[in-house]
């Protein structure tokens, strides 16, 4: 798998943990009278921090602040394309 294929189903993950995510909100919203009122809001804050957490993630690969290459790699593929 190539860097962009593997960069595209990061993003592609990262998509369908925050649908997941949205989903749980909403079963939560639906079946809150099996859980008290802690547990709902225990679930509901850990979901949330969640969601925003994996949609800042998303930002940061949309804007290339966040990618699948380390300094390492880069380094790597510049001594390969040069022969150092």
């Amino acid at each position: 798998m190539n860097t962009t294929n593997f960069d595209n189903k990061l993003v592609q993950n990262v998509l369908d943990e925050i649908y997941r995510l949205k989903s749980q909100l909403h079963d939560l919203e639906v079946y809150k009278d099996d859980f008290s009122e802690e547990e709902i809001n225990s679930i509901k804050k850990e979901t949330l921090d969640q969601l925003l957490n994996n949609t800042k993630i998303l930002e940061n690969m949309k804007t290339g602040e966040l990618t699948t290459k380390t300094a390492a790699e880069e380094a790597r593929m510049v001594n390969f394309n040069y022969n150092i």
